[in-house]
């Protein structure tokens, strides 16, 4: 439940954590917008910039939007029961190696920090590039095992796949 203070927390760890990435130019996800909302019902005090403490608080926040602005406004970032969230992140281009790096770090920060929490999919065009570079390793590595040496040409493929 994307309402709770204790998911959106989470939320905005693995944000950080995809933000300290030095390829990321930026990100953004509803616990940004609460955020924001939280130090705007405070008289724009900086300091509380942050999740509210309790689950009455963030639903007091939505309530005050929906009433205030159009809902839909949160539809890329959330589903309208506020089960499944999304965060984006955009940045710089990297190297194929750097991509498969980059998603495992991810499930493994995922895995140590949130663990069971929330159901966390790590999905976009860093995880297709992923695959991809996987299938042609797979793909080539097939080929090369399946031809035959016949003396007349020799061919070396190398791979790193950490």
């Amino acid at each position: 439940d994307l309402k709770s203070p204790q998911a959106l927390n989470s939320v905005k760890a693995i944000q950080n954590h995809v933000e300290s990435y030095p390829f990321v130019t930026m990100s953004i996800s509803i616990a940004d917008i609460i955020e924001q909302m939280h130090r705007t019902v405070m008289d724009d005090d900086p300091a509380y910039e942050t999740i509210p403490d309790t689950k009455g608080k963030v639903n007091n926040l939505f309530t005050m939007y929906a009433l205030s602005g159009d809902p839909e406004d949160f539809e890329s970032m959330v589903d309208y029961d506020y089960a499944a969230g999304l965060i984006t992140a955009l940045g710089q281009n990297i190297s194929t190696d750097e991509i498969v790096k980059t998603v495992e770090s991810i499930n493994h920060f995922v895995a140590e920090n949130i663990g069971d929490e929330l159901d966390v999919q790590i999905t976009g065009m860093l995880v297709v590039f992923r695959d991809i570079v996987y299938m042609i390793v797979k793909s080539s590595s097939r080929l090369i095992s399946s031809s035959e040496y016949s003396g007349d040409s020799s061919l070396l493929f190398l791979s790193y796949l950490p």
